[in-house]
């Protein structure tokens, strides 16, 4: 795994996620939209390539939970996030249902890239093993 091209990934979704945040709060709707999918597509590379990149890293199992239950509720929030943004859009939900689920959503998303961080720290390399034997 290339890791400036993870860390350039990360950064790209930090920024998307805080566009997203700024276009929601001055009520550019359209805008909101599209950067919010394309900030859902950038998180979702962004695990692939965590995948791929921690393969090669061993962690303490027990940050690894942590990690893991962090970024799964992130992941989860995100359901209740497009619902009541979609509910706004045909005008059958409120906004401070959408920003109260917003604000979990960011809430577990920072807590999800510290723990990763966290984790990373004292992550050890190991050496690849040769799953696919020829």
């Amino acid at each position: 795994m290339n890791g400036p091209l993870f860390a350039a990934n990360l950064v790209a979704v930090v920024l998307a996620l805080l566009a997203a945040i700024v276009s929601g709060r001055v009520g550019w709707r359209r805008a909101h939209i599209v950067i919010v999918t394309l900030t859902t597509v950038l998180l979702a590379v962004a695990v692939w390539q965590a995948e791929l990149y921690g393969q090669h890293l061993a962690f303490e199992p027990w940050r690894l939970r942590l990690h893991l239950v962090l970024a799964s509720a992130t992941l989860a929030c995100l359901l209740p996030v497009a619902w009541t943004g979609l509910a706004i859009v045909r005008e059958t939900g409120r906004q401070g249902t959408h920003r109260w689920w917003v604000v979990a959503f960011m809430v577990l998303a920072v807590s999800a890239i510290v723990s990763a961080l966290w984790m990373m720290a004292t992550a050890l390399e190991v050496a690849p093993t040769d799953t696919h034997p020829v």
